[in-house]
């Protein structure tokens, strides 16, 4: 998930141009990382000098890669060194998960005792190893340093650095790719579980030596006019080399990750979460509702037959999937040799893709590279999930992050204005910072060659009541799914609030425009999963908790939108003004399906439609809010009922 970059090689002698050649290189290398992460970035640097002396030095901090390979700093690194023998870099852009990066040890490269690392993805079972290794004692809240401190360990034992790797590594659950400097040792190690790596030689007068990175482009469009560069090669999931002090590189099998054994999921969903004591709860009162779904009289354009029937109800038309082997012809003629991948998946972590991307491995032997867009509200949950999936398949994983700073402060932005004018039509644009992913898609297809995107989107999941508040009547379709005639008009509702409200001309206006326009303008010719394959929940659910140990939520018994950091936020709202939210619509769509009866329906849209209490405050301290004050607000808009 973060950017990982390093350089390694050996000089014939001193030449001083070289480094600064090297030095621009990283430089670039750093910047590209940043794609991956903004919030953290560190470098370190081991190099052997013409007297002997090695110097093994770097620096971290919480700015961007491109701030930190500007600094006096980064430049101290490569001073003092123009006659050298070898060289190591590592580099690393973070995108937080464990750990605030305004604490300097949650930060990367990780140090242990003369190991310095940087990692890409996430250990998900190191509460686990806690209990189990000793030498994790002291554990600092970053994930990636139980890697080191086991590497450490077994090199104590005298395995080879190699060996040290594969034992750390087939104790973790999760996603890996590593990068591994020795204060006593030249050259580095470099391995991956899941494939997100990639190395390049690169060769100059006197020097000759490898560049690596985490993601393919990193690689591609480094240039340098003193260097010759060779073919960008990817390392695939369960391969490492080592290159020592003379660049010879040593490959070596890696293992793949611990796996959970079936069924001993600690994560299954339980009973009703008991909202705690002191906040506030919602009741709604008793509404008139369709006979044969869950949906309220005050769903946006619902009409209600003699019958009690609603017009969803009458017009519905079941699944009808044209099954898993015209999946696999549709998706044969993408198929390609080796280890080459042969689609692009979007991949939010939720469990929709999750268990798209089980079928198109497991089940139809495709190799998917996986790409997930962070625009600052992909929660902690849905990164260690997806850390599940891409390790257990060993599957590559592209982690897109927008400036989260910026992207939280522009939410923030569009609350703090909507707050003054209270509108449940425009409730949308709190999200409208996610909607670029679609954008990513097509240039990722693009940047990689893929023929074929793959989403994995739920038809159970409609949510048309969100522009029917805005008085465009969709009728049972997708929030995208809709014509140019009906486009035109939720164009002018927004217009129309945006002049009444002229706080909603601030710095996210931009970003707004830009997600409307990935919304409802770029082409989308996607591969739709669930156009032939049958959506069931209790299939979806018992694959996920039985094969891959996926987690669910603290506040929340259900399995859907938990790795969805706004949704507890916006039902909410929907909840206390119109008393239905997404879960009335999901669960009205199971029984259309005949997956649900009417009653259990009602009793479960009921539990989940209460305040998900962790993840509003959790919400509120991502975007800087004062959660009460604006639950004031919602509480005081009038009632559809």
């Amino acid at each position: 998930m973060c950017g990982i970059i390093g350089l390694v090689g050996t000089f014939e002698s001193g030449r001083h141009q070289d480094l600064i050649g090297l030095r621009e290189v990283a430089a670039g290398l750093m910047r590209r990382s940043e794609s991956r992460g903004r919030e953290a970035s560190g470098a370190w640097i081991r190099c052997t000098g013409s007297d002997g002396r090695v110097r093994f030095e770097g620096l971290r901090s919480a700015i961007p890669a491109s701030e930190l390979v500007n600094s006096q700093s980064f430049d101290s690194l490569w001073k003092n060194a123009a006659s050298i023998g070898e060289l190591g870099f590592i580099g690393h852009s973070r995108l937080v998960t464990n750990g605030r990066a305004d604490v300097d040890e949650n930060n990367q490269p990780v140090l242990f005792d003369g190991l310095a690392m940087v990692h890409n993805g996430i250990v998900v079972n190191v509460d686990d190893l806690r209990k189990t290794e000793d030498c994790l004692a002291g554990l600092s809240e970053l994930d990636s340093e139980a890697i080191v401190r086991l590497i450490h360990r077994q090199l104590k034992s005298g395995e080879t650095r190699s060996e040290a790797a594969c034992s750390a590594l087939a104790a973790i659950a999760g996603t890996a790719s590593i990068l591994l400097l020795e204060e006593g040792r030249p050259g580095m190690l470099a391995a991956t579980n899941n494939g997100s790596l990639y190395y390049r030689s690169m060769r100059c007068e006197g020097f000759q030596g490898y560049g690596i990175a985490s993601e393919q482009s990193m690689l591609a469009d480094t240039t340098n006019a003193g260097f010759d560069f060779g073919e960008v090669t990817h390392a695939p999931a369960g391969v490492g080399f080592d290159i020592g002090a003379t660049s010879d590189r040593v490959e070596f099998r890696v293992p793949p990750p611990r796996r959970i054994p079936a069924g001993t999921s600690d994560h299954r969903p339980v009973g009703p979460v008991p909202i705690p004591s002191g906040f506030r709860s919602i009741e709604i009162p008793p509404l008139r509702r369709c006979t044969r779904c869950i949906l309220p009289d005050t769903f946006p354009f619902l009409d209600l037959d003699e019958h009690g029937v609603c017009s969803l109800c009458r017009n519905y038309r079941r699944q009808s999937p044209l099954g898993i082997d015209e999946l696999a012809k549709a998706l044969e003629p993408f198929r390609r040799p080796g280890d080459e991948p042969d689609c692009l998946v979007a991949f939010s972590g939720g469990r929709d893709s999750s268990y798209g991307l089980h079928v198109l491995v497991k089940d139809l032997g495709m190799k998917p590279i996986t790409f997930t867009y962070d625009w600052g509200l992909v929660t902690d949950l849905a990164r260690r999930n997806q850390a599940r999936i891409c390790g257990q398949l060993g599957l590559e994983h592209i982690m897109v992050s927008a400036d989260l700073a910026r992207k939280r402060r522009n939410v923030r932005r569009n609350i703090e204005a909507w707050a003054r004018r209270p509108r449940i039509g425009i409730i949308p644009l709190f999200m409208a910072g996610d909607k670029q992913f679609f954008k990513h898609a097509n240039r990722l297809s693009k940047q990689f060659k893929q023929e074929i995107s793959v989403f994995a989107v739920n038809p159970l999941e409609t949510t048309s009541f969100k522009t029917g508040f805005c008085g465009v009547n969709q009728g049972a379709g997708m929030y995208f799914d809709f014509g140019l005639l009906q486009k035109m008009r939720l164009a002018a509702y927004y217009g129309g609030q945006y002049l009444a409200n002229p706080r909603y001309f601030n710095a996210s206006l931009l970003d707004t425009v830009d997600a409307f326009s990935s919304s409802f303008l770029i082409e989308k010719n996607y591969l739709q999963m669930f156009d032939y394959l049958l959506w069931e929940e209790k299939s979806v659910d018992k694959v996920l908790l039985d094969e891959y140990d996926w987690e669910t939520a603290g506040d929340c018994r259900s399995t859907w939108r938990i790795g969805d950091g706004t949704a507890a936020f916006y039902n909410y709202i929907y909840y206390r003004v119109a008393g239905f939210t997404e879960n009335d619509t999901f669960r009205s769509n199971q029984i259309r399906e005949g997956q649900l009866d009417r009653e259990t329906a009602l009793k479960l849209a009921e539990e989940e439609n209460q305040p998900r209490v962790e993840s509003l405050r959790w919400y509120a301290d991502i975007i800087g809010f004062d959660l009460e004050a604006i639950l004031d607000v919602v509480d005081g808009m009038p009632r559809l009922y």
